[in-house]
């Protein structure tokens, strides 16, 4: 057995670096040396809850992660198309391809979908990684590691967009201005909307102006929403990216007559109250986003082309050492944390 370090979920609140076997690629599959791997907002919910609704981490030590970047290490039999030394990103959804959901090419809203990280899969927060080759997305040697961590977020942030479909998108605003709330911002930037962004923590907001935001407006939690609402106008279309009962309610407040709401955003709670007499008077449309849906390659193209910048959201990053502490800084959304990726 080759060992390798993994920075794994202990117990509710508690990650601790341990020794684990270097896996094995099977057929199909590619072993990939991790360079970086992004903290997400689900890791912290099973950080925090040790669930995310019906998805419970039924038993410890779990590794978490799912937005890693690195290079081929090994092949497995039958891999084409990949060499060893290869740079990629990691496509961390794998639907089972045969399902009605899967046959309309609707993948990420699979019954059987294997996912990277969740309850009783391996997570990327380690040395190395096996994964199916088909899933590992080239990208150029312009693009580095950690901007390749941070496609992931972006491609929901797409994904959200694309749910729009294709008519123009003259006003919009982003109510949460995490990884994924940005990735969002500078998706809607790209299609020439006016953005306005929200959050209750200033950091996330000058990050929210980086990545294409024309006007950011800091949410007061102290204050009612309705009074807040106003100052943001009534845009078209508003994504919800908080995960919280508050965002949910400012968004649907917000946003004019006749307009679409993407929520995004994962609550911590099971069931939560919506004001339905609002949107029912406004007759609004409210999507429900799942991950993305096959956007990467798409995204690494916007990427190396430079007509998107991931880089403003990484904000901070350690080696596997420094995985809790991290984890304690993305949770309380302090120290001036967006997005932190883990260098193993």
């Amino acid at each position: 057995m080759i060992p390798m370090k993994a920075a794994m979920l202990t117990g509710p609140r508690r990650i601790a670096v341990l020794e684990v076997p270097v896996p094995r690629p099977k057929r199909g599959e590619a072993l990939v040396r991790v360079r970086a791997v992004g903290i997400c907002r689900s890791d912290l919910h099973y950080y925090l809850h040790g669930r995310i609704g019906s998805q419970v981490v039924e038993s410890y030590p779990q590794a978490l992660g799912h937005e890693p970047a690195g290079e081929v290490a090994a092949l497995g039999p039958g891999v084409r198309g990949l060499r060893v030394g290869d740079r990629v990103a990691v496509e961390p959804a794998v639907p089972c391809g045969k399902c009605a959901m899967c046959r309309a090419g609707r993948g990420n809203i699979c019954a059987k979908v294997r996912f990277l990280g969740m309850p009783g899969l391996p997570g990327a927060f380690c040395e190395y990684l096996a994964w199916p080759a088909a899933s590992l997305a080239r990208i150029p040697a312009s693009v580095s590691f950690a901007e390749a961590a941070a496609l992931e977020p972006f491609a929901i942030g797409v994904h959200a967009v694309s749910l729009f479909g294709s008519r123009r998108i003259r006003t919009a605003a982003v109510v949460g201005c995490g990884p994924v709330g940005v990735s969002v911002v500078a998706a809607l930037t790209f299609r020439r909307a006016a953005v306005t962004a929200c959050d209750y923590v200033p950091a996330r907001l000058r990050v929210a102006r980086r990545m294409g935001a024309g006007r950011t407006i800091r949410i007061d939690p102290r204050r009612p929403m309705g009074l807040q609402a106003a100052a943001l106008g009534a845009p078209e279309v508003v994504v919800e990216a908080g995960g919280t009962t508050e965002s949910l309610d400012l968004a649907i407040r917000v946003i004019r007559a006749g307009g679409t709401i993407a929520v995004i955003g994962i609550m911590d709670e099971d069931l939560t109250p919506v004001d339905l007499h609002v949107a029912r008077r406004k007759e609004l449309v409210i999507l429900n986003v799942r991950r993305s849906n096959g956007e990467l390659p798409a995204c690494i193209r916007l990427l190396a082309s430079r007509r998107v910048d991931l880089r403003p959201m990484v904000t901070h990053q350690g080696g596997l050492s420094d995985a809790a502490r991290l984890f304690r800084l993305a949770a309380g959304r302090s120290g001036g944390v967006v997005k932190a990726l883990i260098l193993p």
